[in-house]
């Protein structure tokens, strides 16, 4: 931007084509930029009460009034005669007004910054404050000033040479060494800690800077390479802080996104064994019938039971328990192959796996390499047990999902885990350490039969 000014300026007055729709056309994109970024930066200061993102979305406000007032006050929007006249002088002023606001709230967005990176809030609402109190003090001088500025005395007065030498030597380039000024104050704490709503804002204030720098040399020639420049520094100005804004808030939402996924994932998952728990169980297995339903597929169920597991816990502890439990869940992880496959703990000592598309005999192999796997842990079990390790009793159910109307979900899921239920008791009746299983026919709840 510096070198683009730079090379501007001895071409300053250097004539281009007159295009008539240009200049409304930027300033109602400058003008839009500026509103959304201050409805943005407004939003984000309700979610967070941050003092300085406050003075922010008022600074840009501040930005679109004096840029509607910048454009008002320019002879090719505002006719030099009529009722519209006394209000183009006005808006002329207000620009000038404006500049100072700007000023204002740059040096009291620093403070706030400032004082809320030391954690002091009251300093913070005070800048806040004292940049609302001074943009009201600069309204109400201009409501006052304004008439007076207009009238016809001062307007013969403004309409002199001496006024425009005034104007452009002496106002103009006193608001552009006031933003020098509070660009290298902002400039100075963005070493400290610099962020980008600080790295952007500055790109800003330079940018104003440079477009006040080239409105002193253009004096006023419209449509000339000055002219061009200041509305393309102008339209930078109004554009980069929204991109970085909206660049940002994609972020916030992205880390927001993944940050709700991993929540997602802790809320259905067992901390123990890295197993989906009660609540994921659940879901999961609703889901995987719903599908299977959809393509006409079979859906088998595993319920597993640790065979005598207190004896073990009140023998050697439930630290040691807690390691038994997750050599066993390591045992179901293993086995499960597919990608739709998923094994849960759905108690203390009790697993489930689904397997969808996945017929009798299919969940039945599953179940007896289960079983043979955790027997082969050799794992010594407690006191008064059964077995001399370790060992888990099975119940399989499978259903072929066909024609199941959607009214009819909940009872054939319940059907579903009914038989796994009923097969896992056969087991422990006759005997544990084994697998039984209980086939669930076309619509679970008009029959079953009991297998194995």
């Amino acid at each position: 931007m510096a070198l683009v000014a730079a090379a501007c300026i001895p071409f300053a007055h250097h004539a281009l084509p007159v295009i008539p729709v240009f200049l409304p056309m930027i300033g109602a994109i400058a003008a839009v930029a500026q509103l959304l970024t201050g409805a943005v930066l407004y939003y984000r200061f309700r979610q967070s009460g941050l003092a300085s993102v406050a003075i922010l979305a008022l600074l840009f406000v501040t930005a679109l009034l004096t840029s509607l007032a910048f454009l008002v006050s320019l002879p090719d929007v505002t006719p030099q005669t009529g009722a519209l006249h006394p209000l183009a002088r006005l808006a002329s002023w207000y620009y000038f007004f404006g500049s100072v606001m700007f000023v204002v709230q740059i040096v009291a967005l620093v403070r706030a910054d400032d004082a809320e990176r030391r954690n002091r809030h009251a300093t913070a609402h005070q800048a806040l404050s004292r940049a609302l109190l001074g943009t009201l003090l600069v309204i109400v001088g201009c409501a006052v000033l304004g008439p007076v500025l207009t009238s016809a005395p001062f307007a013969r007065f403004f309409a002199t040479k001496t006024f425009v030498l005034v104007r452009l030597y002496v106002i103009v380039p006193a608001i552009a060494l006031a933003l020098v000024v509070a660009f290298a104050y902002v400039n100075s704490v963005f070493q400290r800690r610099l962020t980008m709503i600080r790295l952007w804002l500055g790109v800003v204030v330079l940018a104003t800077f440079f477009q006040l720098v080239l409105s002193t040399e253009y004096a006023g020639s419209h449509f000339s390479v000055g002219w061009v420049a200041v509305l393309a520094f102008w339209l930078v100005a109004a554009a980069l802080f929204l991109t970085m804004m909206v660049v940002n808030v994609h972020d916030m939402l992205t880390v927001l996104e993944l940050h709700n996924d991993a929540l997602y994932e802790k809320s259905i998952s067992d901390e123990l064994t890295g197993l989906l728990n009660r609540r994921g169980f659940n879901l999961r297995f609703e889901e995987q019938f719903r599908r299977s339903a959809r393509t006409d597929e079979s859906l088998a169920v595993l319920l597993i039971d640790m065979d005598d597991f207190k004896r073990y816990n009140d023998t050697f502890g439930h630290q040691s328990g807690d390691r038994a439990i997750a050599s066993v869940a390591r045992v179901i992880a293993s086995m499960l192959r597919r990608a739709g496959d998923a094994g849960a703990r759905i108690g203390g000592d009790e697993f489930a796996v689904i397997l969808p598309k996945t017929d009798m005999a299919g969940a039945m192999s599953v179940a007896e390499r289960i079983r043979g796997s955790v027997e082969r842990l050799a794992i010594v079990q407690g006191e008064g047990a059964r077995f001399s390790q370790i060992t888990v009793t099975i119940g399989v159910t499978s259903m072929h999902l066909a024609g199941i109307p959607e009214s009819a979900i909940g009872v054939e899921t319940s059907a579903l885990l009914g038989g796994a239920d009923a097969a896992l008791y056969a087991a422990k009746d006759a005997g544990r350490n084994c697998v039984r299983t209980r086939q669930i026919p076309l619509a679970g709840v008009r029959g079953e039969s009991l297998a194995g």
